[in-house]
C-alpha cells in the first residue's frame, strides 16, 4: 500500500470524515448518515473458495450504518493510487462474504431510491 493510501485510511478511520464523504458521495451532500451512527466492521472476512480452500478478503475502511441496535448497511472504502479496472468487480465480491456471516445476509443502501437491497457500487474519486 502506498503512502498516500495509508493518509487516506488514517483519515477516512474517524466517523465524522467517512460519514462525509459517503453523505457526498452517495447522497450528494444531504446529511443522512450521522457519525454517532457508524461502528467499526471487520475489515478482513474469510471465506471457503470452490475449491474448499479458505481465501480472504481485506477492505481498507469498513464500516456498519446502523439505526440503535439494527445495521442497516455496510459501508467500504477502497483506496487508490493508481487506477485498477478490476477493483469494481473486487469490491462487489466483498459484501456477500463480509455481510453474510455477521446478518444471514447481505445488503447495501443505494443512493437512487434509498431502498436495502443486494447491490454494491464502486466510486472513483
Amino acid at each position: 500500500m502506498g503512502g498516500k493510501d495509508i493518509a487516506e485510511k488514517a483519515l477516512e478511520e474517524y466517523d465524522d470524515v467517512f460519514s462525509d464523504i459517503v453523505n457526498v458521495l452517495l447522497f450528494g451532500g444531504e446529511q443522512l448518515v450521522k457519525e454517532d451512527e457508524l461502528t467499526e466492521a471487520a475489515p478482513l472476512s474469510v471465506y471457503k473458495d470452490d475449491g474448499g480452500r479458505l481465501r480472504e478478503q481485506e477492505r481498507d475502511i469498513s464500516k456498519f450504518w446502523k439505526d440503535g441496535r439494527i445495521r442497516i448497511c455496510l459501508y467500504g472504502l477502497e483506496n487508490q493510487t493508481d487506477i485498477d479496472v478490476d477493483m469494481p468487480l473486487r469490491v462487489i465480491s466483498y459484501g456477500p462474504t463480509a455481510v453474510g456471516p455477521a446478518t444471514g445476509r447481505s445488503c447495501s443502501r443505494t443512493a437512487t431510491t434509498g431502498t436495502t437491497r443486494g447491490t454494491s457500487c464502486a466510486i472513483p474519486w
